[in-house]
């Protein structure tokens, strides 16, 4: 299995578990979420049911009009940019933003277009 992984974000500062301020968000590669963690639901007000074929954007604005591969790997920008540990901003349902790092790996063989992408609530993170 090919897992191209990118963005490890820091957990020195005691965020661990399922109370770590973290979700994880399993997408195709045009952005539309195949699968969602109980934490999404917890973290955005969404209920993953609701959530399953719906665009990543509902959740990451930003993330609308951005190319989430190019052929079969992880988008180079979009890779770069959680290297970097970009902070986007992320929708609840009530339409409030927050901040969130997000680290993005392609997960399955070669040919798979899966991609994961954790999403991670900057809002009470201390910057590693």
């Amino acid at each position: 299995m090919l897992k191209q992984s990118i963005n490890e974000p820091c957990e020195s500062n005691g965020y661990h578990g399922d109370e770590s301020g973290r979700c994880a968000i399993t997408l195709n590669d045009y952005g539309l979420i195949l699968y969602c963690d109980a934490a999404v639901e917890r973290m955005f007000g969404y209920h993953c049911s609701d959530l399953t074929g719906t665009h990543i954007s509902v959740l990451l604005p930003e993330l609308a009009r951005t190319e989430l591969t190019s052929g079969v790997n992880i988008d180079s920008r979009l890779a770069f940019l959680c290297r970097c540990g970009k902070i986007f901003n992320a929708a609840q349902e009530d339409g409030k933003l927050f901040p969130a790092k997000l680290s993005i790996t392609k997960i399955g063989d070669t040919d798979s277009r899966k991609i994961l992408l954790n999403i991670f609530d900057s809002r009470s993170r201390e910057t590693c």
